[in-house]
C-alpha cells in the first residue's frame, strides 16, 4: 500500500518524492494517478532543482533507458500519486 505524506524526511535512509508530471502511453500529459504505462517525472523533496523520469512497464526494466518495473522499491511510492503529491521511498535493509 502506498504511504502519501507531509514533505518530510521519514528515516536516515527514506526519501520523499514529489511527482512533478505524468505523461500516459499516448504522449499526452495527464492529470490522472501514476500507472504502469505512464511516464513519470519526479524529484526528490531534498533536491527539488533535479528532476527524474522513468517509464513505469509491467515487464522487465532497464536503468539504462529509464525503464522501472512496477514492483520496483522506486515504482511503489510513485503508481496511484498524482502531480503534486508525495511518497515515500523506503530504502532496502
Amino acid at each position: 500500500m502506498l504511504e502519501t505524506e507531509s514533505a518530510r524526511r521519514i528515516s536516515d535512509d527514506d526519501a520523499t518524492v514529489a511527482i512533478e508530471s505524468i505523461e500516459a502511453e499516448a504522449g499526452n500529459v495527464a492529470d490522472i494517478l501514476a500507472e504502469v504505462g505512464d511516464r513519470v517525472t519526479y524529484c526528490l523533496i531534498d533536491d527539488s532543482s533535479e528532476l527524474h523520469s522513468v517509464l513505469i512497464v509491467n515487464s522487465e526494466g532497464s536503468a539504462r533507458m529509464a525503464i522501472i518495473n512496477e514492483r520496483s522499491g522506486l515504482a511503489q511510492p510513485l503508481l496511484g500519486l498524482a502531480k503534486g503529491e508525495v511518497g515515500t521511498l523506503h530504502a532496502p535493509g
